[in-house]
């Protein structure tokens, strides 16, 4: 057995060890069982993986939005099963994709800083099962923290990543070219993402406006592609045009992404409180009208990849995976970002997936599902050995009805700021303060502690969260509920060693620094 690069000898021990009777099967080239529809598959299932940045579920009309901001993202969904309630593992692209990708929490990866994420070479990630299993497995990224510097190419024949944060148009095509060119006779893996719905939300021609043509105010001098980070200087109501990174520097002595806005934004309001420019619902309208349009336009392009697809006669026999890596807050809780919280609004993905054959097509799933549970569903559906550290659940025996559909879950997600979240069915605890995955981190959780300082507890409503006082008896009791539901997640946790990245191009370094992060 030749192992192609991203597939380490550690990695096919394991899994040899953990199967020794399937694999042969399958890279051999003979039939193996699919759970599709419950029937033998004379091919393996091909897996298409379409990631919608900063995507959040309650924006897409299949989730109930009342604007018709994804006509093909609904039409896919009667094609497909949609699960209602899906969590994601990090607010930030870097580390959400690690984690989706692996099974993993960001924090059991690396150290959750831009500048000592890295990938390490043993990951055992969707794509370097698959490449043992004989796939041939490319991806089409839209650079930004999807470059490969960060590690996220382990495990890719084809690893393309040449645009900055670029669009679905980008991606798209090169994706279907490779599809073109590609060895017909072997299953494959592709992975196509971008940013269209990131900030700062300014599309081509009508796309932008399509939603809220008459307006005419601030907000139009704010969402401008030569000013990317212009709408996160909007804070409690006001714009503060004059911030930016040597501001921060010079008053905090960090940089703008390692702050949390209140710690900049109080000091300002507080300094001045008339300083900055007000903002009102009108412009706050119009902001979120740009966010849906940029969300019509990725939309638009996932129609159309979608037609070549059927076209090329590969819906029938690929698992076809659509999903969010994280949201964005436009404004409930004071702010236009996806970094610096935690809540629904930051974390509350869409996820969908089509089965081959139509298996299970118009289904939609109300139980609480996470980002983690998305590569032992995959591998599970193909009847793949699921790597022994996945953190998530194989979603099928849900499907199936074999499960236990009512066996509750503890969403939890890690911000790539201080703090960490666990969601259960009707609260969220928020963790601000320690970094996810360090020892006062855990050693918190692992005590349950409910007197923390730092802890927020909210209670939850379909489109609204309350905000409990932990000054009695009956929430302190929830919140150390969440927080043994938090240490069973982080039960065997390890975290990983921090090191510096091996090497940062120079353009990707003024790139990162151009946006914030560096």
């Amino acid at each position: 057995m030749t192992l192609r690069s991203g597939a380490t000898r550690r990695q096919a021990l394991s899994l040899l060890a953990a199967a020794p009777l399937a694999l042969p099967r399958l890279l051999t080239g003979g039939a193996r069982p699919t759970r599709a529809q419950g029937v033998a598959s004379a091919a393996p299932s091909n897996v298409i993986l379409v990631a919608f940045d900063t995507t959040r579920a309650d924006h897409l009309g299949c989730y109930g939005y009342h604007r018709n901001t994804s006509p093909n993202l609904d039409r896919f969904a009667r094609e497909a099963v949609l699960f209602e309630r899906c969590y994601s593992q990090s607010n930030e692209t870097l580390t959400s994709f690690a984690s989706l990708l692996s099974s993993s929490l960001p924090s059991e990866i690396a150290p959750p800083s831009y500048e000592t994420f890295f990938i390490p070479p043993d990951a055992e990630s969707l794509q370097a099962v698959l490449k043992i299993y004989g796939y041939r497995t490319a991806a089409f990224v839209a650079g930004g923290h999807l470059v490969h510097a960060f590690g996220h190419d382990q495990g890719f024949d084809v690893y393309e990543d040449r645009w900055h944060f670029g669009s679905f148009f980008h991606t798209m095509p090169p994706a279907l070219r490779w599809l073109d060119q590609r060895d017909g006779d072997s299953p494959f893996f592709l992975f196509v993402q971008g940013y269209d719905a990131h900030g700062p939300y300014a599309k081509p021609l009508y796309f932008e406006h399509i939603f809220d043509q008459d307006y005419q105010g601030i907000a139009d001098r704010i969402l401008r592609w030569d000013q990317p980070l212009e709408v996160e200087k909007i804070w409690n109501g006001r714009y503060y045009p004059e911030v930016s990174d040597d501001h921060v520097r010079r008053r905090l002595g960090r940089r703008r992404v390692q702050v949390l806005h209140t710690d900049l934004f109080s000091l300002l309001a507080l300094q001045d409180p008339r300083g900055g420019l007000p903002i009102t619902a009108r412009d706050l309208q119009h902001i979120t009208a740009h966010y849906d349009g940029s969300i019509v336009y990725a939309d638009l392009q996932f129609g159309l990849f979608l037609r070549q697809l059927r076209k090329r006669e590969l819906l029938e026999d690929s698992i076809i995976i659509v999903l969010g890596d994280h949201g964005e807050d436009l404004m409930e809780h004071g702010h236009v970002n996806h970094r610096i919280s935690l809540h629904d609004a930051s974390s509350h993905v869409p996820l969908l997936i089509r089965f081959p054959g139509g298996a299970h097509a118009g289904r939609r799933v109300s139980q609480p599902v996470q980002l983690l549970d998305v590569v032992p569903t995959v591998l599970d559906q193909l009847s793949a050995v699921i790597p022994s550290r996945a953190r998530g659940r194989s979603l099928m025996p849900l499907l199936d009805g074999t499960g236990d559909a009512a066996r509750p879950l503890h969403a939890v997600s890690e911000g790539i700021l201080p703090m960490g979240s666990v969601r259960g069915p009707d609260h969220r605890l928020v963790i601000s303060g320690l970094m996810p995955g360090s020892e006062a981190f855990l050693q918190l959780v692992r005590g349950a502690d409910p007197t923390y300082e730092g802890l927020s507890l909210f209670a939850l409503a379909p489109g609204s969260e309350r905000r409990l006082p932990l000054d009695n008896k009956a929430a302190r009791q929830v919140a150390r509920r969440l927080l043994e539901g938090l240490a069973e997640a982080y039960r065997d946790h390890v975290s990983p060693r921090g090191e510096r990245l091996p090497y940062i191009d120079p353009a990707l370094m003024e790139i990162m620094r151009d946006k914030g992060y560096w």
